[in-house]
């Protein structure tokens, strides 16, 4: 379930390993105090979680991407405002007779100022215009499951490559020598 976060750690440790053995040899290798190191193993397992709950969120993707699509029409647009803007989507779509009406939440990145959040949301919703035929994929087993965009926010990707950032640098901490008094 979890191979796809295991596939890319492995890679991460033979490189710190790799790292860690060249500073040896150059004789410059840095230590750490115990704390350092109990540090750097809690800070290890927290990028190990944040890369398996990314790998969780890409695997959950794949399988949506998998589901069966209908062409659906879309009738209504806007942005919905809060903390950040939010474009939403309401279309319709039928499924072996039976209508079904959903609201979707497209992912606008989230950075910069208010306008700039907002312009990332408007860009979004140009794409998609009231009337417009659409693609949707909705889950076989419960079919007023559905979604517009199969594919996985920016934001899984952003998680996933922060958790490796956080576990090579928990492993390096965890992996120096200990400073002796």
């Amino acid at each position: 379930m979890y191979l796809w976060g295991i596939i890319l750690l492995t890679p991460i440790t033979l490189i710190v390993l790799s790292v860690r053995r060249v500073w040896k040899r150059s004789g410059r290798l840095p230590t750490v105090t115990a704390k350092g190191r109990v540090v750097g193993l809690v800070v290890l397992h927290a990028g190990v979680l944040l890369v398996l709950w990314a790998t969780y969120d890409l695997r959950g993707a794949a399988e949506v991407g998998g589901w069966p699509h209908v062409t659906g029409r879309i009738i209504e647009t806007e942005i919905e405002a809060g903390r950040n803007y939010r474009p939403e989507i309401t279309y319709r779509y039928i499924v072996d007779g039976a209508e079904y009406t959903r609201v979707s939440h497209l992912h606008a990145p989230g950075f910069g100022g208010k306008y700039k959040k907002y312009d990332a949301a408007k860009g979004l919703l140009e794409q998609y215009r009231v009337g417009d035929s659409i693609d949707i994929r909705y889950n076989p087993n419960r079919p007023g499951e559905s979604t517009l965009t199969p594919q996985p926010a920016w934001d899984v990707y952003v998680k996933l490559a922060t958790g490796v950032l956080i576990f090579a640098v928990g492993l390096m901490a965890a992996l120096l020598p200990r400073r002796v008094r």
